[in-house]
């Protein structure tokens, strides 16, 4: 029965992470943002009436295809989809300069 309650608890636990979809046609692409932080080596998209979300730093590959992504989006005037887990909303991966899971164009 303990066996039981305790496998019952951890799926509890592992599912209550959120999964956000913050989705759009973006209106400004970024590498880098100004100012003295660690800011500046990140990429950036801002997708209106959603937020400015962090794509990942310059030296990595994956942030290096995120930003492709967004800029392809950005000039062909596409929908850009961005996936954070454990998010609760754009608004909290934007403050927390998550880093995308999952992103894509429609």
């Amino acid at each position: 029965m303990k066996k039981l309650l305790l496998i019952f608890f951890a799926m509890i636990s592992l599912s209550s992470y959120a999964d956000v979809e913050c989705a759009g046609v973006p209106s400004a692409v970024f590498a880098g943002m100004h100012g003295p932080s660690a800011n500046n080596t990140s990429y950036w998209v801002t997708i209106p009436n959603v937020a400015t979300l962090r794509l990942g730093n310059f030296d990595n590959e994956f942030a290096k295809a995120r930003f492709t992504l967004a800029l392809s989006a950005f000039m062909s005037g596409k929908s850009v989809t961005i996936r954070y887990y454990a998010h609760t909303s754009c608004t909290q991966a934007s403050q927390d300069k998550a880093i995308p899971t999952q992103m894509g164009i429609r």
